[in-house]
C-alpha cells in the first residue's frame, strides 16, 4: 500500500519545488539582463514581421505584442463615413463617401467628429483621388471607375476629362493630370493639361498605381516598376520579376510593395528613382496603400489591424529598419486608404456600419 504524504508535507514539498522554480527562472533573468522596451532591439521586435528575415534566423517572423503597452496611440475619429480613396491640403481631408456617391471634405484639425461638406457627385474609387497643390484643384476617377473627374478644391462644376475606358489610378501635378488605364494585357499612361489628352506611353502588365514628382512618372504593374518622364519620352524598367502596387516617391527613392507569394502577403520594397538594386524594406506587409512623410514610410502588418512605420533609411545600405509601432487597434483590420502629413496619419478603414476615417497621432 502507498502511504499518502500528510497535507503539512505535501506544503512543504509545494513550497520547496516553487522556490527552486524561483532560483531557476532569476538566474535565466540575470543571464539575459532587464529588457528595456524602448530600447532599439526592443523595438526591432515590435515589428509585424517588418524586420528582413534574413537578418534573423532565429525567428521568420515578430509580432506586435498584445500587451497594451504596445499598442501605439489610439485612433482618433475625424468622421464616420466609408471611404477608399484620400488626399490632403493645409487645412482639409478630402475623400470619396462611398454610401453618398460623393467627393467630400472635412477639416482637418477638428476637436470632434465632425460633419462633412459634400464638393461634387460621383465618389472616387479606392486609389483615385489626387490633390493638386499647385492649382488647389482635385482630380479623381470617379465609381465605377469609367470616368476622370476634375473641379476646384474649394468646389465648382466638375469638368470630365477622359472617360470610357477602366481607369486605375490618377495624379493631379503642376497643371496636369496624369491617368493609367488598363487596356488588354498591359495599360497605358495619359497626360491631360486643359483638355488635350496626349497619350505618353504604352506597356505590357496590368497597371497597379501611379506616382509623379518633378518631370518623372512612375508607374507599378503586375510585372515590374517603370519610369517614364512628363513628355512623351522612353519607358525605362527600373524593377522586374514581381507584382508591384502602392508607388511612392520620396527623395531620391521609389517606394512600393511587391507580392511574396511565400508568405502570402507583400514585402515593401525601394529602388532608386534612376534605377539600381532593388532593397527590402520590411516583410508581411498587408496589401493596401502605404505613404512616406518627412522620411519616414508607414504601411499595414499582414496579419495584425495595425499600423507600423520606419526610417526610410537604414543604418547601412540594405540593413534592417528598426520599425516602430504607430497604432494597433481592431478599427485598422480592414484599411481603405491612408494619407500622412504634419496633423498626423488619416487612415479610412472599415465597412458598412463600422467605416470610418481616423487620425492618428504621430509620436
Amino acid at each position: 500500500m502507498v502511504e499518502l504524504p500528510t497535507p503539512r508535507a505535501a506544503r512543504a514539498a509545494t513550497c520547496l519545488a516553487a522556490a527552486a522554480l524561483a532560483l531557476t527562472f532569476a538566474g535565466a533573468c540575470a543571464k539575459r539582463g532587464p529588457r528595456d522596451l524602448g530600447s532599439p532591439g526592443a523595438a526591432a521586435e515590435l515589428s509585424t514581421g517588418a524586420l528582413d528575415a534574413d537578418a534573423r534566423p532565429d525567428r521568420a517572423r515578430a509580432h506586435v505584442p498584445a500587451a497594451p503597452t504596445a499598442r501605439g496611440t489610439t485612433p482618433r475619429v475625424l468622421v464616420r463615413v466609408e471611404a477608399r480613396a484620400l488626399a490632403t491640403d493645409a487645412a482639409y481631408l478630402y475623400f470619396g463617401d462611398v454610401a453618398g456617391d460623393t467627393l467630400s471634405a472635412v477639416e482637418k484639425r477638428a476637436g470632434a467628429v465632425r460633419e462633412a461638406t459634400r464638393i461634387a457627385r460621383r465618389a472616387p474609387v479606392p486609389g483615385g483621388l489626387s490633390f493638386d497643390a499647385d492649382d488647389a484643384a482635385l482630380a479623381w476617377i470617379a465609381n465605377p471607375g469609367d470616368a476622370v473627374l476634375r473641379v476646384p478644391a474649394a468646389g465648382g462644376a466638375p469638368i470630365t476629362i477622359r472617360d470610357r475606358a477602366i481607369f486605375t489610378d490618377v495624379v493631379a501635378s503642376a497643371g496636369d493630370v496624369f491617368v493609367t488605364e488598363a487596356r488588354g494585357t498591359g495599360g497605358v499612361l495619359t497626360r491631360v493639361t486643359g483638355t488635350t489628352a496626349a497619350e505618353l506611353a504604352s506597356f505590357e502588365g496590368s497597371p497597379r498605381g501611379l506616382a509623379v514628382d518633378g518631370d518623372a512618372v512612375y508607374l507599378a504593374t503586375s510585372s515590374g516598376l517603370l519610369a517614364t518622364t512628363r513628355a512623351r519620352g522612353v519607358v525605362t524598367s527600373l524593377a522586374s520579376d514581381g507584382a508591384f502596387a502602392s508607388p511612392f516617391v520620396d527623395g531620391p527613392w521609389l517606394y512600393a510593395t511587391r507580392a511574396d507569394p511565400a508568405r502570402h502577403a507583400r514585402d515593401l520594397v525601394r529602388v532608386g528613382r534612376t534605377g539600381g538594386n532593388l532593397e527590402t524594406i520590411a516583410r508581411g506587409v498587408r496589401d493596401a496603400p502605404i505613404a512616406v512623410h518627412r522620411g519616414v514610410v508607414y504601411w499595414f502588418d499582414a496579419e495584425r489591424p495595425a499600423l507600423v512605420s520606419a526610417p526610410a533609411a537604414g543604418a547601412r545600405e540594405g540593413a534592417p529598419r528598426a520599425p516602430r509601432l504607430v497604432s494597433s487597434d481592431p478599427s485598422l483590420e480592414r484599411p481603405n486608404a491612408i494619407a500622412v502629413d504634419d496633423d498626423g496619419a488619416f487612415v479610412a478603414t472599415g465597412h458598412g456600419d463600422e467605416a470610418r476615417i481616423a487620425v492618428i497621432a504621430l509620436r
